[in-house]
């Protein structure tokens, strides 16, 4: 604390660290400048930045009440916000923030980068294409290469996804070496990788870069004392700059890349206008589905959410299951991205929310429902009609249901999707933030929308034990729903020690196999009437 003249009245031994100050110097009556100068930290600095820091504090008007923060020596990050008192004087709160502010660093680095290969992702890209399509010089030549990886899901298979995590960021690592570094290598999801080429030169140019690609992925991986060969096939699309559209061209090259698998993996095709027949699995899928919508073969298995508070289940997210004539059980993850580019999304989530409900409403009245929402459904404008039809016709009460929606969906026309929020609020149905920083990490759609709760992606909470980055955003996350007064739920929790470190953090709720994957519905009663806490249940 200060008088009106700046000199100090009273300092605690916080400040004395902070500053690096003998607290027998914090003196009664010293002026501000001269405790200033008193500061080791502040005279480890050079002169020209040491002046600037002691102007930034001495500048006034005391009598308003400010806020600035500084960087110091070793990236640390003070921030002093000061508050006028009565009678003159103002009182000064010093806080060391390093911690929190590279936390933050960190989530927006995630916004476009890939938090498994540090690689750009989709959103880095589209905004280099479009960086691209605006340059003056329209007319370059620029190529778009779409990179997957062959046999890749065999790895996952049998090795294990800590294997496989560990391949991919390998693979990161022999792609960035293997191309000019003006080029662009993005993970866009999965085992799919892009390369963007401005001043791309000649398809002979390209097609030599596209064979050491290939090769390099050839060479054998060795990974926790295993010797892993895969391959790659890679589809390219030559375009000008100016026509460069993140959305077709990278359609366009995942076209020729069907073509390049088509042709026995392990090689490379440019897109061409005839390459309509490649994609008729794709379209054969689309029949498929639309049939499967017809025909009712799609069931609901749920997944129980417990309540670190009283270590009880409180609710079950719904995750839906294709039941496919042939191949029996089909995960969401191998027909949802094809309903989303077709549009059926709308159609099926309408009939698996429906589903959902029924199920539910034979629940306990104190049992929550939450259900996944494609960020697809809002375009159509319809979805708190369709949410109200739902709830009327299983006579469940909107309060007992929550809706799941990432990132993405507020990206696109935000307006409309902050209107149909708002409508699905009026009907009692809480709304939840899923995958927290694994796509856009913005924490202005945190603040600024009706949301209940976030759900922090499994990816932090995978490596919650070994990663100090992980816990850092964990304790980040935790505290801003603190903060702002939501829900705060971990997803994939597999061992009781992550259990323990989300519980030491304030964690509201978590889920994941520690406790049960999801069940068909004939067993949630089941697992409802057992008390399943943090007993471990087999997978």
């Amino acid at each position: 604390m200060y008088d009106g003249d700046g000199r100090l009245v009273v300092a605690n031994r916080r400040f004395a660290e902070i500053y690096e100050i003998a607290i027998e110097d914090c003196r009664t009556g010293t002026p501000i400048a001269d405790l200033l100068d008193l500061s080791a930290e502040l005279r480890r600095r050079p002169k020209r930045s040491r002046d600037d820091l002691r102007r930034e504090h001495l500048r006034g008007p005391w009598s308003t009440a400010t806020v600035f923060e500084q960087e110091w020596n070793e990236g640390r990050r003070i921030r002093v916000s000061r508050n006028p008192i009565q009678g003159g004087g103002f009182l000064e709160t010093v806080v060391d923030r390093t911690d929190s502010y590279k936390a933050e660093r960190y989530i927006l680095h995630l916004a476009r980068h890939d938090p498994l290969t540090d690689l750009p992702n989709r959103i880095f890209m589209r905004e280099r294409m479009e960086d691209l399509a605006r340059d003056r010089r329209g007319d370059t030549r620029c190529a778009v290469l779409c990179l997957d990886l062959d046999r890749f899901k065999d790895v996952n298979d049998v090795l294990g996804h800590g294997v496989g995590d560990k391949l991919l960021i390998d693979v990161a690592g022999r792609l960035a070496k293997n191309v000019r570094e003006s080029d662009l290598v993005v993970r866009l999801g999965g085992d799919e990788f892009a390369v963007i080429q401005h001043s791309a030169g000649s398809k002979r140019d390209v097609g030599i870069l596209c064979d050491r690609l290939i090769a390099a992925l050839s060479e054998p991986f060795h990974i926790d004392d295993q010797v892993i060969r895969i391959g790659s096939s890679i589809g390219v699309r030559f375009v000008s700059a100016r026509d460069l559209d993140p959305d077709v061209t990278l359609n366009e090259a995942d076209a020729a890349l069907y073509a390049a698998k088509a042709a026995g993996r392990g090689t490379w095709k440019a897109f061409n206008a005839q390459m309509g027949r490649d994609l008729s699995r794709r379209r054969e899928l689309e029949q498929d589905l639309r049939t499967a919508i017809d025909r009712d073969q799609f069931v609901m298995h749920y997944q129980p959410q417990i309540d670190t508070r009283t270590q009880r289940i409180y609710g079950f997210e719904a995750l839906v299951r294709w039941n496919h004539p042939h191949r029996g059980l089909v995960a969401p993850d191998e027909f949802i991205p094809v309903c989303e580019e077709t549009g059926l999304i709308n159609r099926l989530g309408e009939v698996l929310l429906r589903k959902a409900c029924t199920d539910a409403a034979s629940w306990p009245d104190d049992i929550t429902l939450a259900v996944n929402v494609s960020a697809v459904q809002f375009r159509f404008g319809n979805l708190p009609q369709i949410i109200s039809a739902a709830l009327s016709s299983a006579n469940l009460a909107g309060s007992r249901l929550e809706l799941e929606i990432t990132e993405g969906v507020v990206v696109e026309k935000p307006r409309n999707v902050l209107r149909q929020l708002r409508a699905i609020k009026k009907l009692g149905v809480k709304i939840s933030l899923d995958d927290f920083g694994n796509g856009y990490s913005s924490l202005s759609y945190v603040r600024n929308l009706p949301f209940d709760r976030v759900k922090i992606d499994r990816s932090f909470i995978k490596d919650l034990e070994s990663q100090k980055e992980c816990l850092a955003i964990v304790r980040a996350v935790a505290g801003m729903c603190g903060g702002l007064g939501i829900q705060c739920t971990a997803e994939g929790v597999e061992n009781e020690e992550q259990l323990r470190i989300l519980n030491s953090e304030s964690f509201n709720s978590v889920q994941g196999f520690l406790f049960s994957p999801a069940v068909p519905a004939d067993e949630v009663m089941t697992l409802i009437s057992s008390g399943i806490g943090v007993q471990v249940r087999a997978a």
